[in-house]
């Protein structure tokens, strides 16, 4: 079941500050300080000319949920942070045929970059997977994403 709140948050704040992920319609399903899993409809605004996901929304969808577990920190804390995605490796194993579930476990680096990064006042990095999966046709990822995701505390 979608987290609704969470789910408004973040197309609230997409809205205002990237307007293309709130095209995308994201929705929470999870999020804990440990993982987010955020879905990504797959729909007239997120289908390629195949009738896929676009590879441009699969990136956005991986990067927003592991954003999430930043913001989440950051919002919880009220901690004057900036983030970025610094490099992202993404490998497409298949075709992305319905809605997209991406799945994001890197709670505890981005817990540990957010805690450098406040501490020193300086830019810190952090590796973090998302996993991509669409449920109705079965259990193997259609994507993987590593990220590096870099921190620091604004000015």
């Amino acid at each position: 079941m979608a987290n609704l709140f969470e789910t408004l948050r973040v197309r609230a704040f997409t809205l205002l500050k990237v307007p293309l992920i709130a095209w995308l319609r994201p929705v929470v399903e999870e999020l804990t300080p440990e993982r987010c899993v955020l879905r990504l409809p797959l729909s007239r605004r997120s289908r390629n000319h195949v009738g896929s996901m676009y590879v441009g929304a699969l990136c956005t969808g991986a990067e927003t949920c592991m954003a999430i577990l930043l913001f989440q920190r950051i919002f919880a804390g009220k901690l004057p942070l900036v983030m970025v995605a610094r490099t992202l490796d993404a490998r497409f194993l298949r075709r992305a045929m319905g809605d997209v579930w991406f799945t994001c476990e890197g709670g505890a680096a981005i817990e540990d970059l957010a805690q450098k990064a406040m501490e020193t006042g300086e830019r810190h990095e952090a590796e973090v997977t998302v996993v991509a999966h669409v449920p109705t046709d079965g259990p193997d990822p259609v994507a993987r994403f590593r990220t590096v995701v870099s921190a620091k505390r604004k000015r």
